[in-house]
């Protein structure tokens, strides 16, 4: 038994078992720091996916918005170009002249607007009011891009 303490006394000593203990506190350290490394990269991955997602969702609400708004100009530019077509039918412009300066001024207030001419029923032009060079020909029924509107 003398020798089994003089043993256990030499083990003490010489550190076999109290090393054991700071080697499994520095394992256990470096994973420590390993998983909270880990969970600050991913939040970082989430935060920076989550911006980009409403980046996105930003730009798509402005995509809509813009497209709102454009349908809704364009609606109002083809209501006032209606409003002039049915002035025009029920007879408030007394002769041609009066119906071209109303077409110019629709236009100048429209700058999408390039050309707006008047027809007879066989296709012949009456006239034109263009920005430039006309675009629109002389007789629509010879072109066939402008003959289905005819027949309609």
């Amino acid at each position: 038994m003398a020798q089994q303490l003089a043993y256990a006394a030499g083990a003490t000593r010489s550190g076999r078992d109290t090393g054991a203990l700071p080697l499994r506190w520095w394992i256990s350290l470096v994973g420590l720091l390993g998983f909270l490394i880990g969970v600050t990269i991913l939040t970082y991955a989430l935060a920076r996916s989550r911006e980009m997602l409403t980046l996105h969702s930003l730009a798509e609400a402005d995509a809509i918005s813009f497209t709102k708004r454009l349908q809704s100009e364009i609606d109002e530019q083809l209501r006032v170009l209606r409003r002039v077509k049915w002035n025009y039918l029920s007879g408030r412009y007394k002769n041609p002249q009066e119906l071209q300066k109303a077409i110019i001024d629709y236009q100048q207030k429209n700058p999408i607007c390039l050309e707006i001419g008047q027809a007879d029923s066989e296709g012949h032009v009456d006239w034109v009011c263009s920005r430039d060079d006309p675009q629109i020909p002389v007789e629509l029924s010879t072109h066939e891009e402008w003959e289905a509107a005819l027949k309609a």
